[in-house]
């Protein structure tokens, strides 16, 4: 067996056994040493799906979420990963911006509505990220920055009296 592949078969060991986490650094040296080819990529994508589902289901939210993304990553058309993606990134991504923290928020929002651009709610959470990321960067006089992120939180929801009001703000600045 190639490396890749030891690393896959340990992989697959270490989840029937119940070692999440021991599956998740064979599975990175399976992806790391691992051909190129859709085959393997769709065989390691379907394990760190499973993996994603344990730790889902057991409160490691986090965990789940880079394994979900890590899956979608390397299988686009893996239903499950694209759809777990969405849902705990938007939940991370809330749970980041309650905690002001806005880089964080918005890279998980941004992950959330890339894997499901249909869901207006998704378009509408990042917006509001933006937003306070925007405001955040204000404060800090990085005028520049918030006003692209004003920008980008309008393109994602011009409706907003709120968005529309920083950003009339921001050009007047």
């Amino acid at each position: 067996l190639s490396s890749a592949q030891s690393a896959l078969h340990e992989a697959r060991r270490d989840v029937s056994l119940g070692r999440y986490t021991n599956a998740m650094n064979n599975l990175r040296t399976a992806v790391l040493k691992g051909p190129g080819d859709a085959s393997f990529k769709k065989k390691v994508a379907a394990l760190y799906t499973s993996v994603g589902a344990y730790f889902r289901d057991n409160n490691g939210d986090s965990t789940a979420f880079r394994a979900f993304a890590k899956a979608y990553e390397l299988d686009p058309t893996s239903a499950a990963a694209k759809h777990n993606v969405a849902i705990l990134g938007n939940k991370l991504g809330l749970d980041a911006l309650s905690k002001k923290s806005y880089y964080s928020a918005v890279d998980y929002l941004e992950q959330a509505y890339e894997a499901d651009k249909t869901n207006t709610t998704y378009q509408k959470d990042l917006a509001r990220a933006y937003d306070a990321r925007g405001l955040d960067r204000q404060g800090d006089n990085k005028l520049f920055e918030a006003l692209e992120d004003f920008k980008r939180a309008y393109r994602l929801d011009p409706t907003n009296a709120t968005i529309e009001a920083n950003l009339t703000a921001a050009l007047k600045a």
